[in-house]
């Protein structure tokens, strides 16, 4: 079970009482009314068991009351004007005084033994209230909007009864239908005695002026007050026998619309009884109460409204951060300890309640929602999440635990909020499909709504002006922002989510919502939630539909768009050609093709890819079979033409692979493209174009859209620049699917399905993904879609030559050529001779092929050896007539043997001295004497001893032996030469010198 469980059960019936009830606002009216007709009790707001425990005193309410009980202990006088926003608490503190001097002392034996009220009274006693002090006050009260003048008589009535006025009580019913207001309160001054209190509260003083229906109530209250006061102050102030307390109770924006049109009001009698009533009180003093609950304390009064209790078990809070310390250290970083402060203040409500409270709490006329009536719709609220965090089985209370229902505590403009956030709902419900992350999704468009939510959509706009915003804007833009911190704050403890999946879910949300916009400011960033949609989800969704519609389409159709694009777009013009290798896209025509396999020849390697979605089939499976049909009758053509064309073999047949699920892979690569070109061209040609909704397009909207018209172009270009890999891949796998060629070595035609793996690197430099110019990006995407194509044709030429070993490099084929000419030779000891012309390019044991031109240069530079050796006894002789290569044995033949020199036996030491630094790059030439044999000079000569880093000049007696570059471990390499000559040679004498 969750904690918020725990937590709600035994208070689940006032929780739901709170969410159901229509309004949380205190009629003062009723209670009165309630009280004069002695039905105490009767409502939730008129028993005081249940007003007292929903009651928290704040700082604000202990200070009011202490200086409203030191007047009445003192015996003073103390008149004050509570003038703060509508739904703050102010008629509850009225309420709160009606309580404790009325219904209070008539249950005080029952009150006092109840275990929270009684704590409540002592926290009162310590003030310096009291039961005495209790039946010792009159409380003369009027709401005056709603309380009748006759309601105010019964219950000053009443309320004398209390302090032992009885007799008085019968006479001032009996004069108040003969005397006037005025007189019936001063009669009451005189004749009350001196030493009761008095306690006035008035309420809505200055909204009566704008009720018709209850002016002439209000007149009368207010004459019957005033002259209660004026007679009363004469009575009392000689002897201070008695306090009189006045309390005058308004909402900021009554005062402020009655200062701005006082003199409209056509009842120019109360607007003068209102004006006189003011002089008189601020005669003796008037202090406006501006600062009435701070943010702190609104945790209290939440929690004691709701669970009766201002505080929370500590064992609870506990429970919570043992469940999830990993997560918040995890996911917080540097910030957990500042979350874990905040929530020791906040719990069982998240820490992003704090940014809600302010919200709630702003003065009206600079309010977001200046209709949420503070801490009123506050309470309301929170019995909402309260609610729904029950039901989800949650371990917190957040703004993400809001529903639909929840909106009009926040604006008066429900439906259209409603509409936008329930159409981010529904494009979030096609892209979303698991349910745990669609969940997830709800949390954080609920948690960010409630954060952007506003009713003033000129701030919103200042989102697109944002580099032009004075900073008085930046500050209301930055306050609607959801930033990193608020939404962390808002889904810890949250039941059913995957926090680690916030980013990839925030993204899609910011792409399909709709209505949720990035936003990044110098300090901060975040998101923002709007009821216009952002251009990028329509982006998204048009470029979603596409990709759905092409995942729907016909097989035959895809096939057919699939080959319009690699004919338009991949390649454009059918024949390619890339040094000494030929790509042309044809038909697949058999007549043609057949006489372009029968006219191959050594010039150059061909590849022929076959233009298969031209294929005329009425589903896939009636392609397969023509496909299968094509292999077959390409596999008579290449029998019948190696029959007479040597070289066949450089022809080759690519057939595309066009398998459903590739073609539709390739399709949802190449939609981005597309959608995004078509997107982009429609905002610059007229935003009015991409924006479809119902209702008329200010031009303020048509600005905002204008404003960001370049952030958005970037976004996609950037959206674009990820896809360029993948379509370059997707379209590799299209490509290459039935590859067809000669087998020369085998002298047998090869059909393979050939689908090499994709290595292609697509690299978009930054600079593509941003423009400044909006006519320019259509420009960039282009430019991305050539570097997406750029790897497929060299890709095909690397892979089918490879495949085939082809090659254009004369070098390989020179030591290709002679290693195979030696293993001719070798491998058939009879034969004396050998030619090798170019006509056909190909080298039987190694299978390599190239084109004519080349391998005529291969064969003229292993000309220019002259010979080849096959054995100590004999050599090849290679002669180049008419572009031939001519290759004979031959007898290796010694010269007359060397008069004899006397020589030792063994063979002698070598003795080496160190050339020099071998560090550097310097040359370091070493000259060997010898007393040589004929043997060592022809190995010399032909090269085939050193390594081509070692230069050999030979003169009479010396070889100087030039070595380059950096030598490591010289001396080894130089043994290692010395030792290579003495072991070619059947008799030498060698002697290093350096």
């Amino acid at each position: 079970m969750g904690l918020i469980r725990e937590l709600v059960g035994p208070v689940k019936e006032n929780i739901r009482r709170l969410k159901d009830i229509p309004s949380l606002a205190i009629s003062f009216g009723s209670i009165i009314k309630a009280f004069a007709e002695g039905r105490i009790g009767e409502s939730d707001l008129a028993d005081p068991r249940y007003f007292l425990r929903i009651t928290e005193l704040t700082k604000q309410y202990v200070e009011l009351l202490t200086q409203i009980l030191s007047a009445f202990n003192d015996r003073s006088e103390l008149y004050t004007h509570l003038n703060v926003e509508m739904g703050s608490g102010k008629t509850h503190f009225l309420t709160l005084l009606l309580h404790i001097f009325y219904s209070v002392p008539r249950l005080w034996d029952i009150l006092v033994h109840d275990p929270i009220t009684s704590r409540f009274i002592s926290e009162l006693e310590k003030l310096g209230y009291g039961r005495d002090l209790a039946v010792n006050v009159l409380v003369i009260p009027a709401e005056m909007i709603a309380t009748r003048y006759r309601e105010v008589i019964d219950f000053v009535c009443k309320s004398l009864e209390i302090v032992g006025e009885s007799s008085l009580a019968d006479k001032l019913r009996r004069e108040s239908r003969r005397l006037t207001p005025l007189a019936l309160g001063e009669m009451l001054a005189e004749e009350l005695n001196k030493r009761i209190h008095t306690l006035i509260l008035i309420d809505e003083l200055y909204a009566a002026a704008k009720e018709k229906e209850v002016r002439q109530d209000a007149k009368q209250i207010l004459l019957f007050v005033k002259g209660f006061v004026n007679r009363r102050r004469v009575e009392i102030e000689p002897a201070k026998s008695s306090g009189l307390v006045l309390l005058v109770s308004s909402a900021r924006e009554d005062l402020e619309q009655w200062m701005r049109r006082r003199s409209e009001i056509a009842d120019r009698e109360l607007v003068s009884m209102i004006e006189d009533f003011e002089m008189r009180l601020r005669r003796v003093q008037f202090p406006i109460v501006g600062s009435w609950v701070m943010p702190e304390e609104v945790f209290k009064i939440l929690r004691r409204r709701l669970f009766l209790n201002s505080e929370v078990p500590r064992t609870q809070l506990d429970s919570f951060v043992r469940k999830y310390r990993y997560i918040i250290e995890a996911i917080f970083g540097s910030d957990a300890e500042e979350f874990l402060r905040k929530l020791e203040v906040t719990y069982p409500f998240s820490p992003s309640f704090l940014d809600i409270v302010d919200k709630f709490l702003a003065p009206q006329s600079k309010s977001d929602i200046p209709n949420a009536q503070h801490l009123r719709g506050l309470i309301k609220l929170c019995s909402f999440l309260s609610w729904n965090a029950y039901n989800d089985d949650s371990d917190i209370i957040s703004p993400a635990n809001l529903n639909e229902r929840g909106i009009a505590i926040f604006t008066i403009h429900k439906p259209m909020w409603e509409d936008s956030v329930g159409d981010a709902f529904k494009y979030l419900n096609i892209v979303i499909e698991d349910e745990h992350d669609r969940r997830f999704a709800y949390y954080l468009i609920w948690s960010i709504f409630a954060k952007s939510v506003t009713e003033r959509e000129d701030r919103l706009l200042k989102i697109a002006m944002i580099h032009k915003a004075r900073p008085q804007d930046l500050q209301v833009i930055r306050d609607l922002i959801a930033n990193r911190f608020y939404i962390v704050s808002s889904i810890v403890g949250l039941p059913g989510i995957d926090i680690r999946r916030l980013d990839d879910i925030l993204e899609i949300i910011e792409d399909y919502s709709g209505v949720v916009h990035r936003v990044d400011l110098k300090d901060t960033s975040g998101y923002i939630l709007i009821t216009l949609e952002n251009p990028k989800s329509i982006y998204y969704r048009w470029l979603d539909e596409e990709k759905r519609k092409w995942n729907e389409e016909e097989y035959i159709k895809v096939v057919q768009r699939v080959g319009s694009i690699i004919e338009n777009s991949i390649f454009e013009q059918e024949i390619i050609s890339k040094n000494t290798i030929q790509i042309e896209l044809m038909d697949p025509n058999l007549e043609v093709l057949r006489d372009k396999i029968r006219r191959a020849d050594n010039s150059k390697l061909r590849i022929l890819i076959l233009k298969t979605w031209k294929v005329k089939a009425k589903d896939e499976q009636e392609f397969e079979k023509i496909i299968d049909e094509l292999l077959r009758s390409i596999n008579k053509l290449y029998d019948e033409a190696a029959q007479y064309n040597s070289t066949v073999f450089l022809v080759v047949v690519l057939i595309p692979n066009l398998d459903d699920r590739d073609i539709r892979e390739f399709m949802r690569a190449w939609v981005v493209f597309e959608v995004t070109k078509q997107f982009i061209e429609l905002y610059n040609r007229d935003v009015r174009s991409i924006i479809k909704r119902t209702r008329t397009i200010s031009d303020e909207w048509i600005r905002f859209y204008e404003s960001m018209k370049i952030t958005v172009m970037n976004d996609l270009l950037n959206n674009v620049s990820k896809y360029v890999e993948a379509f370059s891949r997707a379209a590799w796998n299209i490509i290459f699917g039935y590859l067809i060629y000669w087998d020369k070595k085998n002298n047998k035609i090869c059909i393979e399905e050939y689908r090499p793996r994709a290595t292609v690197s697509t690299r978009i430099d930054s600079s593509l993904k941003k423009v400044r110019d909006p006519t320019s990006a259509t420009k960039k995407i282009d430019q991305m879609l050539s570097i997406a194509v750029r790897p497929i044709i060299t890709g095909i030429i690397e892979r089918i030559a490879s495949k085939l070993m082809f090659t254009t490099d004369a070098k390989v084929l020179v030591s290709e050529l002679e290693r195979h000419i030696k293993e001719w030779f070798k491998e058939d000891p009879e034969r004396q001779n050998l030619e090798i012309s170019p006509t056909v390019p190909y080298i039987d044991y190694s299978g390599i092929i190239t084109t004519a031109k080349v391998f005529s240069s291969a064969i003229r530079a292993l000309a220019s050896k002259s010979r080849i050796k096959l054995s100590d006894t004999e050599y090849l002789e290679l002669t180049l007539r008419d572009n031939t290569l001519y290759i004979a044995r031959k007898l290796v033949s010694y010269p007359p043997a060397p008069k004899p020199v006397r020589r030792r036996k063994e063979k002698p030491e070598i003795v080496i001295s160190r050339p020099p630094s071998v560090e550097t790059e310097r040359e370091a030439p070493i000259k060997l004497e010898w007393n040589t044999v004929s043997e060592i000079l022809e190995l010399i000569r032909m090269g085939e001893i050193f390594s081509k880093n070692i230069i050999l000049k030979v003169e009479t007696d010396t070889l100087t032996i030039t070595i380059q570059g950096v030598i490591q471990r010289d001396d080894m390499l130089i043994r290692n030469i010395i030792t290579t000559l003495l072991n070619n040679s059947r008799k030498a004498s060698l002697k290093v010198v350096q």
